[in-house]
């Protein structure tokens, strides 16, 4: 009898566990970027409490910039700061990040066209989304250069 009781009770924290490890969210616990600071050019994220370690930027030419990665050592802010941040506000302009293009790490300016750009926070930016903790955000940028 105990344990038919100890199924109930076990499995839904078991999947609940699951899609905090492995899932990403979405809703009220995802990020949301102010789109009116956006027109301002500033990238403004609202992050929840508990967040991933790392940030990337996927341009509309399919280019991922990392931000924020300490398995990389680059850092937009100090590791603690970006743990514990609830909203983080970027200036578009002067925002670079790391690319790797013909096999060379080079750090170049994110926001160089219009189009959508997809914002990944991720704890592990080197595997599917889908096997980490991530969140994620598409926004459209345009702006005359």
């Amino acid at each position: 009898m105990f344990y038919k009781y100890l199924g109930f009770f076990i499995l839904p924290l078991l999947i609940s566990c699951q899609s905090i490890e492995t899932g990403s969210y979405n809703g009220e616990d995802g990020i949301s970027i102010d789109k009116k600071a956006l027109q301002q050019d500033i990238l403004k994220v609202s992050l929840p409490a508990i967040h991933p370690s790392s940030l990337s930027i996927r341009t509309p030419n399919n280019h991922w910039y990392i931000v924020q990665d300490s398995q990389s050592s680059i850092f937009y802010l100090p590791q603690a700061k970006f743990d514990s941040a609830k909203i983080i506000e970027i200036d578009i302009d002067s925002l670079e990040g790391v690319v790797w293009k013909e096999g060379r790490k080079m750090r170049e300016k994110i926001f160089q066209e219009n189009g959508e750009y997809l914002i990944y926070l991720a704890n592990n930016l080197e595997t599917e989304p889908e096997n980490t903790f991530s969140l994620q955000a598409i926004i459209n940028y345009q702006k005359t250069f």
